[in-house]
């Protein structure tokens, strides 16, 4: 799966690794972000994250910003986005914009 959205938030070059339940992931993900493109609309204007997703064996969520133009932009979508319990063993990156879609920088 390369894209996804859901309401007004993109996921851009989405990559998944897992061992089980790959098929969850997309799934997993629209559901973290799902009623959050306000909270990192707030976050930044115009640029991207590279936000990673993981579920350990016990199919608990994890979510880690790897990539922001700043510490403060990194908090803030790292407390923006809610990590969403599935049954995966994996992980997955991708870019997510910040702002509304038309004004995120490709």
């Amino acid at each position: 799966m390369e894209n996804l959205s859901v309401t007004n938030q993109e996921v851009v070059d989405l990559s998944c690794n897992a061992e089980r339940g790959i098929f969850l992931a997309g799934p997993a993900i629209v559901a973290s972000l799902a009623g959050r493109e306000l909270a990192l609309a707030a976050c930044a204007t115009g640029e991207y994250a590279v936000v990673s997703w993981s579920w350990d064996a016990a199919g608990l969520a994890s979510i880690s910003v790897d990539k922001a133009s700043s510490p403060l932009v990194s908090a803030c979508v790292q407390a923006a986005i809610v990590a969403q319990p599935a049954d995966i063993l994996g992980s997955c990156t991708a870019q997510v914009p910040l702002g509304l879609p038309a004004q995120a920088a490709r």
